[in-house]
């Protein structure tokens, strides 16, 4: 099976509002937008693959709790990763 690359957190503009009810510590979307375009073009630039992942706070605060995770960025980094690697799988 082909590597898909780096699996990115994406979160989406109209679900920010339930973003900073669930994570105190996530920066304005503005900030958080900035940041995420620099590190993937970044890896972009360094020619290492990345897989837009979209993270939806529901789902997501659901397998954080399945799976004895705190809400936080390295919890969306490893939700990501386990939704890109469900889809190498079919």
């Amino acid at each position: 099976m082909p590597d898909m690359g780096i699996a990115v957190a994406w979160l989406e503009r109209e679900d920010w509002p339930e973003w900073e009810k669930i994570d105190r510590d996530i920066p304005p979307y503005e900030r958080w937008k900035e940041k995420i375009d620099a590190a993937t073009a970044a890896a972009t630039s360094k020619h290492q693959a990345w897989v837009k992942v979209i993270v939806r706070p529901g789902p997501f605060v659901a397998w954080c709790s399945q799976n004895g995770r705190q809400v936080s960025s390295q919890a969306r980094a490893e939700y990501a990763a386990s939704l890109m690697m469900l889809r190498q799988a079919h």
